[in-house]
C-alpha cells in the first residue's frame, strides 16, 4: 500500500506505515478482547479519543456485524479536533475498498460538516456513531453515565500531542466507566501508563504491534456498576408539526416505535405548515452553548434533510445563503462569527460585494456571510416525510395525560414515555402547569409572502437574508419573509405585511425593485420564549417537552428530538 496519511498539525502518520487496518485489529480490537466482550450485551459503547480517518470505526463496525446479535446495538463514540474532509478520508480509506467499499460509501454519505459540536450519525439499523468535532479535554468531561465498555486510545504519538495525554481525561475515562470496562492504546509511554494507573485503571503492557515492542492495556477495577440504556420502546408524541414529527422520525431511526397524536385533521397544521422553509443557524458575535446547539442543529438538519430527500418530495434544495451585511451591526458580528465560532472554510466564509454578487447571480451591494451549505425546503412536506411509516392519530386533541404504574395513559393506549410537542398546547396539562411562567412562553405571528418569479428574478441563485430573507425561485415561486408580530391574532394574509417584507427587501437589495408582487402566502403562529431558545424539558419521570423554536423550528426540532432520546434512553449522555 502507499505510504500512510500523515497530519499536517502533528507531523505524524494516522496509522502504521506497514498497514493500518492490521494495526487497528491487532491494537484496539484484540487489546479489547472484541468480539468477546460484547457477546450477552444488549448495547456496547466504545469511546476513542482520535477519529482520524475512521479506520478503527469501519473495523469495529465490521466486526460487529459479523458477530453481533441482530438486537444487539454499537454505539461508537469518537473525539476528534481537526476533521479531515471526504476526499481526504475517501483517499486514506482507498487501500481498504475491497474490504469496506460499501461501508466506506455509507459512512462518507452521512460524514457530518466540518464544524464544531456533537454530530449523532445512524449508520445501519444497529450501529451508531457519535462524532465530537472538539478538543477532548474540553468535550469529554462533559460527558455523563457509567457506560462506556470500551476505550480505544488513538491519538497521534504522545511526545508530538501530550494535549490528547492529559490527567483530565485519564480522569473522564475513569468516571465515565464501570467494572468490566477494558481500553487498549498502541503507546507503552511511561507517563501514559502512571496517569492511566493514578486515575484507578489497572495497567499492564502487551505485545505491541509487529515491530513496535509493547503496548498498554487495561481495566477499571473500582466498583461503578454499568448504566444500561433504559427499556423505554413505545413513545406517544403529542403534535403533529415539526417538532412532534422530528421527534416520531428520530425515535424510529433509533429503534423506538413512536405514535403521534395530532388535534386537527392534518399535520403541519400551525405554522410548521410553510410551504418554504429556510436551514439557516442563528448567528451571534461569540461562540457560547447557544451557537454550538445552532451550529448542531444546522449541520444534523442538512445532512438528515438531505437524505430524506433522495427518498421524499420535500423540495430540498442545497442552495446556501447569503447574509448581508446590511448594517454596522452586521458587519462586526459576521467577521467575528467567522473568527470565533471554529467552522472549516468550507462551510462559512466573508465575501465582497463582487463574489456575493457573483454568487447570487444578481448585484449585491454588501459584503457578506457565505454559508455554501444552508438550503431551503418544503416544512409541510417535511413533516409527511418525517411520519413514513408511522402512526398518527388525528383529530385527537389530548387534553389530559395520567401516570398509570410505570406507564402513561393517552388515549386510552399506554406508552412507556410521553413527548409533548403541539407548541402553545404544552401548557395544558397538569405537568407543565409552571412551564409558562419559568420560560416565558408566548405566541409570535408571521406572515411570509409567496410572488411569482420574473424572467430576472430567476436568476437569484442563493438565499438572501438581511432583515428578512428571499428565496431563491423554486416551480416559479419565491417566498420573501417574514414578519414578526407579538400582538397579531389573525390568520387572514395582511397587505401592510406583504408591504413590510417588499420594502426590506427593496432597500437592501435595490436590483429586485419592482420585480416581486405578492399573490399568496401564510400566516402562522410561531412559538417562543423570553430566553429565545427552544426548550427540551424534563417534567416528569419520562414525559419531555420540545417547544419555542421559533423561526428556527426547521432546523432545531432535530436536535431537541436527539437531545431528549438521548436522555430518555442513554445510559451514557452526551452533551448538550
Amino acid at each position: 500500500m502507499k505510504g500512510a496519511p500523515r497530519s499536517k498539525e502533528f507531523d505524524d502518520i494516522y496509522f502504521s506505515q506497514e498497514d493500518g487496518l492490521a494495526e487497528a485489529e491487532f491494537v484496539f480490537l484484540k487489546g479489547n478482547n472484541l468480539p468477546d466482550a460484547w457477546r450477552g450485551e444488549d448495547s456496547f459503547t466504545i469511546v476513542e479519543t482520535g477519529f482520524g480517518t475512521g479506520l478503527n470505526f469501519l473495523a469495529s463496525w465490521d466486526l460487529f456485524e459479523k458477530t453481533a446479535e441482530s438486537s444487539q446495538r454499537l454505539n461508537f463514540i469518537s473525539f476528534e479536533q481537526y476533521p479531515l474532509s471526504v476526499e481526504e478520508i475517501r483517499d486514506a480509506l482507498a487501500p481498504w475498498v475491497d474490504r469496506f467499499g460499501a461501508k466506506i460509501d455509507r459512512f462518507l454519505d452521512v460524514y457530518p460538516l466540518r464544524i464544531p459540536g456533537v454530530h449523532s450519525l445512524c449508520i445501519s439499523e444497529n450501529v451508531f456513531l457519535t462524532l465530537i468535532f472538539d478538543d477532548v479535554n474540553d468535550a469529554l468531561p462533559k460527558l455523563s453515565g457509567h457506560a462506556v465498555d470500551a476505550w480505544f486510545l488513538d491519538g497521534f504519538t504522545p511526545s508530538k500531542n501530550p494535549e490528547m495525554w492529559t490527567e483530565a481525561v485519564f480522569e473522564s475515562m475513569a468516571r465515565l466507566s464501570h467494572d468490566k470496562t477494558s481500553f487498549a492504546t498502541f503507546t507503552a509511554a511511561g507517563f501514559v501508563k502512571r496517569g492511566l494507573e493514578d486515575a484507578g485503571f489497572d495497567v499492564s503492557k502487551s505485545e505491541g504491534f509487529r515491530y513496535k515492542r509493547e503496548l498498554l492495556v487495561g481495566r477499571l477495577p473500582e466498583s461503578n456498576k454499568k448504566e444500561n440504556s433504559k427499556t423505554v420502546r413505545s413513545v406517544a408524541i403529542i403534535g403533529g408539526g415539526l417538532a412532534g414529527c422530528a421527534m416520531a422520525y428520530w425515535l424510529k431511526k433509533q429503534g423506538l416505535v413512536p405514535t403521534v397524536f395530532e388535534a386537527e385533521a392534518e399535520l403541519a397544521s400551525g405554522a410548521s405548515g410553510n410551504k418554504c422553509g429556510m436551514l439557516s443557524p442563528r448567528l451571534s458575535k461569540l461562540r457560547n452553548v447557544n451557537s454550538d446547539f445552532y451550529m448542531q442543529s444546522f449541520a444534523m438538519a442538512i445532512r438528515e434533510l438531505g437524505q430524506i430527500s433522495k427518498t421524499h418530495d420535500i423540495e430540498f434544495s442545497s442552495c446556501g445563503a447569503l447574509h448581508l451585511m446590511h448594517n454596522e451591526n452586521m458587519k462586526t458580528r459576521y467577521p467575528s462569527m467567522v473568527e470565533n465560532w471554529g467552522w472549516h472554510s468550507d462551510h462559512a466564509r466573508i465575501v465582497d460585494r463582487a463574489e456575493a454578487s457573483a454568487i447570487a447571480g444578481v448585484e449585491i451591494e454588501q459584503a457578506g456571510l457565505y454559508l455554501p451549505d444552508a438550503a431551503m425546503a418544503n416544512p409541510a412536506k417535511l413533516c409527511h416525510a418525517y411520519v413514513d411509516g408511522i402512526d398518527v392519530v388525528y383529530n385527537a386533541e389530548i387534553r389530559d395525560i395520567q401516570k398509570d404504574g410505570t406507564q402513561w395513559n393517552v388515549n386510552g393506549e399506554a406508552f412507556d414515555a410521553v413527548v409533548l410537542a403541539n407548541a402553545m398546547s404544552v401548557k395544558l396539562y397538569a405537568q407543565t402547569y409552571e412551564l409558562v411562567d419559568k420560560f416565558g412562553l408566548y405566541p409570535v405571528r408571521g406572515q411570509v409572502s409567496l410572488a411569482p418569479s420574473t424572467p430576472f428574478t430567476e436568476k437569484l441563485n442563493t438565499i438572501l437574508n438581511y432583515r428578512g430573507y428571499l428565496s431563491p425561485a423554486y416551480n416559479g415561486v419565491h417566498a420573501i419573509g417574514s414578519t414578526f408580530d407579538r400582538t397579531g391574532t389573525s390568520y387572514d394574509l395582511l397587505q401592510e405585511d406583504h408591504d413590510e417584507v417588499i420594502s426590506h427587501m427593496e432597500e437592501t437589495v435595490p436590483c429586485m425593485k419592482g420585480q416581486l408582487v405578492p399573490n399568496d402566502g401564510r400566516a402562522g403562529f410561531r412559538v417562543s420564549c423570553k430566553y429565545r431558545f427552544p426548550i427540551s424539558e424534563r417534567v416528569a419521570k419520562n414525559m419531555y417537552v420540545s417547544t419555542a423554536h421559533g423561526s428556527h423550528g426547521l432546523i432545531s426540532s432535530l436536535q431537541c428530538a436527539a437531545i431528549i432520546h438521548n436522555h430518555l434512553c442513554s445510559g451514557l449522555r452526551v452533551y448538550p
